[in-house]
């Protein structure tokens, strides 16, 4: 149920833009999602049933703003926002420098449905006196933000079930797997890579890959 309870500010600071970020194949956030993409149709009052490719590509918008405002959220600078034009003139199918993938249309009903449902801050965009655009931010704040507080990051949901020991003997370029003995000095060692273990799955470790050259690792 919509609760209207969004507020409306007059800035916000760092803003990613929506239409750059990734999307992960599969999103952690699929009831948020069909919550949000409810909220965008009841709001229309549409008399006709909505068509398959309609339900897609809206999905495929409500994914877009729950993952970008919960990546905006995790971002290293504290209270980034999530920056998108709020305008028709920029999406147009198979314009040059215009949104292509999104229509109008979906992101409006979006943001409408964001602002309904109180999940957001935000700050209306706007044209200056030179015709330049600026943007549209929204943060995420009340009931969505704090379930992206108890939200991991995907590296952060990673289970390590395996015994981190491994002990093997080779024999006539043979391999043996063998059983770590049961020894105070084993378990302290299993305790202290699980411990290590846990560590790594708490950094945002990562590797910039572009095209097929091999890049150096780096830290985000």
């Amino acid at each position: 149920m919509a609760n209207s309870n969004s507020v409306k500010v007059s800035s916000h600071g760092l803003a990613l833009p929506l239409f750059r970020i990734g999307i992960p194949a599969v999103s952690q956030f699929d009831d948020w999602v069909e919550r949000l993409l409810n909220q965008s149709f009841a709001q229309e009052n549409r008399e006709r049933e909505i068509r398959q490719k309609t339900l897609v590509h809206r999905r495929k918008t409500c994914v877009l703003f729950i993952e970008g405002l919960y990546q905006a959220f995790s971002c290293q600078f504290p209270d980034t926002a999530v920056a998108f034009p709020h305008s028709q003139r920029y999406y147009k199918r198979g314009q040059f420098g215009c949104i292509s993938d999104y229509s109008y249309r979906n992101v409006d009903a979006c943001y409408q449905a964001l602002i309904r449902l109180g999940w957001i801050t935000y700050c209306p965009g706007f044209l200056d006196q030179d015709d330049i655009g600026h943007p549209t931010t929204i943060a995420p704040q009340e009931e969505l933000l704090a379930h992206f507080s108890k939200a991991k990051f995907m590296w952060q949901r990673f289970a390590f079930t395996g015994d981190p020991i491994i002990l093997r003997q080779k024999i006539a370029n043979q391999v043996q797997a063998l059983e770590p003995p049961c020894m105070a000095g084993v378990q302290a060692m299993r305790e202290h890579m699980q411990r290590i273990n846990g560590f790594l799955a708490d950094q945002a470790i990562c590797s910039g890959i572009s095209g097929t050259a091999p890049h150096e690792p780096c830290w985000n």
